[in-house]
């Protein structure tokens, strides 16, 4: 139950930009789904295939669907209703780096995406602060010991 909550709250706080795909994506995604149907499906109605909540794993990467024990499926667009979350066939969605450009699903996979050179920067930016902030903190260590040899001189 917490995690069909906590897909609901990425559904509704996710900020990507959609964008048709090829009807390859969902063809497939589709058929893999259904042919785990055992597992997978809880329902169907219409046009909605209804599933498993337990099946459904948020995670960083997006949303996904666990077909076997080690085997999962991103799904890129998710709705839900009274009865349940559910995927419709004609679902052709994915994100859009806002950093490149390019369409993907589960992470921007351009090898040159800016957004990459800024993720790198930032965390060697951050190594450098951590460092310089510990190089900080021991010479204010040895002061402070300078500081208490010199009053325990003085006092003597």
């Amino acid at each position: 139950m917490k995690r069909f909550f906590v897909s609901l709250m990425m559904l509704f706080f996710s900020y990507s930009t959609l964008e048709a795909l090829p009807d390859e994506t969902d063809d497939a995604l589709i058929a893999e789904i259904v042919a785990n149907d055992y597992s997978c499906v809880a329902g169907y109605s219409g046009e909605k295939i209804y599933l498993n909540p337990a099946k459904i794993v948020p995670s960083s990467q997006g949303l996904f669907l666990n077909l076997k024990d080690q085997e999962y499926v991103v799904l890129p667009m998710l709705y839900s209703d009274e009865y349940g979350c559910y995927i419709t066939p004609t679902i052709r969605a994915a994100s859009k780096c806002p950093n490149c450009g390019e369409s993907y699903i589960a992470k921007c996979t351009n090898p040159n995406c800016p957004g990459k050179q800024k993720i790198k920067d930032f965390n060697e930016d951050k190594k450098k602060k951590t460092e310089d902030y510990k190089k900080k903190r021991e010479e204010a260590k040895t002061r402070q010991k300078e500081e208490k040899a010199k009053n325990k001189g003085k006092k003597k």
